[in-house]
Order: structure tokens, then C-alpha cells, then sequence
């Protein structure tokens, strides 16, 4: 049992980067279990699961990821007074996810100050602020 223990022990230290330590915890468990299959399993789940790690959807800002589809990054999408303002920022055109991010999160920042400083007409955006919008989002 004290051997299980140093095990969780040093899996803990692996999630935090620690491999080698880890490895060789598993090696010395296959030995003495001789259950290849079954830890070999676990060490393929165990670095799947934390390496492939996902960053998380944001307000105004959604992360799409699916296997099925052929687009994967983020989408932005704000209403304000009625009007709905989307852009998607593909991992593929900005170089990964974290640069999609990025774009992202800095074209919502403009995008806010922009209508938040906008005046409106009856209660609406203007037509004007509107197309500096869509000019803004298209040239993110």
C-alpha cells in the first residue's frame, strides 16, 4: 500500500511536469504487478488528458473545438440595443489558439468601447455606428 501511495505521490508531480520521476514510479509498479496492459492504458489516458488541456469559453467569447468540424477557434459575439455583432477567429489564420485568443479579446475590447461611447437614436444604434462596427470586426 505504501507503494501506491509514493505512486500518487509522483503522478501528482507529473501533472505538474515532472516526467521522469513519474516514468519510473510506472516502471517499477509494472514490474512488480506485471500488468503491462492495464498501467499502459492509464499512462496514454493520463498524458492525453493533460497535455490536450482546453481553454474555456469567456463572456462574449466562445471557444469552438470540434473533432467533427472543420472550423476550430474562437467566436465573438456582443449584443447591444438589438443588434447582434459576431466575428470567428480561426486558430488556423491566427497561428493557434492562444493568437485567436488574443485578436479576440482585443477585437471585443474595441468593439465594447466603441458602442459603449456611441450615441443612440431612439433607443438604437445608429446606422453610422453600426457600419463602424462591421468595418471594425472585418478588419480584425
Amino acid at each position: 500500500m505504501h507503494f501506491l501511495n509514493a505512486c500518487f505521490f509522483l503522478y501528482l508531480n507529473f501533472i505538474s511536469g515532472k516526467f521522469a520521476v513519474f516514468f519510473i514510479c510506472i516502471g517499477i509498479f509494472i514490474a512488480l504487478t506485471n500488468r503491462v496492459s492495464a498501467v499502459l492504458q492509464l499512462v496514454v489516458i493520463e498524458l492525453f488528458h493533460t497535455t490536450t488541456h482546453t481553454m474555456k469559453s469567456r463572456k462574449n467569447l466562445t471557444r469552438f473545438t470540434y473533432e467533427t468540424t472543420a472550423f476550430q477557434g474562437w467566436r465573438l459575439c456582443l449584443s447591444r440595443t438589438g443588434t447582434t455583432f459576431t466575428k470567428y477567429f480561426s486558430d488556423k489564420k491566427y497561428g493557434g489558439e492562444r493568437k485567436a485568443l488574443k485578436a479576440a479579446d482585443t477585437a471585443l475590447a474595441e468593439l465594447k468601447d466603441l458602442l459603449d461611447k456611441s450615441r443612440k437614436v431612439n433607443n438604437k444604434l445608429s446606422k453610422s455606428t453600426i457600419a463602424k462596427a462591421h468595418k471594425l470586426l472585418k478588419s480584425a
